[in-house]
C-alpha cells in the first residue's frame, strides 16, 4: 500500500465531523482552494488523495510529507487534553459576553453548541491521534517513506528487466565479426521473421566453408588425381 493510500484509509475511518474539519483546513490553507464549503472540501481532499496516488513513487511520498506536516501543524494539539483548553475558554467567553448583551451574542448559540459537544469531540480526536501516531511510526515517517520509494524503484527496475526481449538477430550480428557474405546470409534467413529465438537463429546461420586445399600433384586423368584435406 502506498503512503498516500494509507493516509486516505485513515482519513475515511474518521467521524464525519473530523473529516470535515481536516478537509476544510487542508483544502483552504494548504491547497489554497477557499471557495469550498466544508462538505465539498471532503470531496476535494479525496480527489487530491487519488490524484497523488496515481503519480510516481516520489510524488506519492512527497504528498504524504505535505499532508503530514500540514495536518500535524494544525491539529496535533487536539490529540491531548491540553489542546482543548483554549477552545473551551473561548466558547465560555463568547457565551459570557452574549449574556452581557455585547456584539458576541450573534454567535453565542453556536458557541454554546460547540461547548456542549466538546467532551465528545475531545474523545474522538484523542482516538484519531492515537491511530495517526501509529500510522506515522509505521508507514509515513521519513525513514519509512525513503525505504518505500527505494523498494518501489527497485521493483519497477527489476520488472522492466524481466520483461525486456532478447535482441533480434540483426542486432546480435552488429556485435559479431563475420565476413560480409555471412552477415548477408544471416540477415536473409532472419529477415522474414521465421525465428523469434536469437539462439535458434544463431544455430541456423550457415558459416562459409573453409577454402579447399588442392594437392599440387593432382593431375587430371592420372593416378595423382586425389584431394588432400578437401573439406565440404
Amino acid at each position: 500500500m502506498s503512503p498516500i493510500q494509507a493516509i486516505k484509509d485513515w482519513y475515511v475511518s474518521l467521524d464525519n465531523e473530523l473529516q470535515s474539519d481536516i478537509a476544510y483546513m487542508f483544502v483552504s490553507l494548504t491547497l489554497g482552494d477557499r471557495q469550498f464549503a466544508p462538505a465539498a472540501a471532503i470531496r476535494r481532499l479525496l480527489q487530491w488523495f487519488d490524484g497523488r496516488s496515481e503519480g510516481t513513487e516520489h510524488e506519492d511520498a512527497l504528498a504524504a510529507v505535505t499532508f503530514r506536516a500540514s495536518f500535524e501543524y494544525i491539529f496535533a494539539e487536539r490529540f491531548t487534553g491540553a489542546g482543548w483548553i483554549f477552545p473551551e475558554q473561548t466558547f465560555k467567553d463568547v457565551i459570557r459576553e452574549a449574556a452581557e448583551g455585547k456584539e458576541a451574542s450573534k454567535i453565542a448559540t453556536n458557541a454554546f453548541r460547540l461547548l456542549r459537544s466538546l467532551p465528545d469531540r475531545r474523545t474522538k480526536w484523542k482516538e484519531a491521534g492515537e491511530n495517526w501516531n501509529a500510522l506515522v511510526n509505521s508507514t509515513i515517517n521519513d525513514d519509512a517513506l525513503r525505504q518505500w520509494t527505494q523498494d518501489q524503484f527497485l521493483a519497477t527496475t527489476t520488472g522492466r528487466r524481466k520483461t525486456e526481449k532478447a535482441p533480434h538477430l540483426p542486432a546480435i550480428l552488429a556485435t559479431v565479426h563475420l565476413p560480409a557474405q555471412s552477415r548477408a546470409m544471416c540477415h536473409s534467413s532472419a529477415g522474414d521473421g521465421a525465428f523469434s529465438d536469437p539462439q535458434r537463429e544463431l544455430e541456423t546461420v550457415s558459416l562459409p566453408t573453409a577454402p579447399q586445399r588442392r594437392n599440387p600433384l593432382r593431375k587430371s586423368g592420372n593416378l595423382l588425381n586425389i584431394d588432400i584435406a578437401e573439406t565440404n
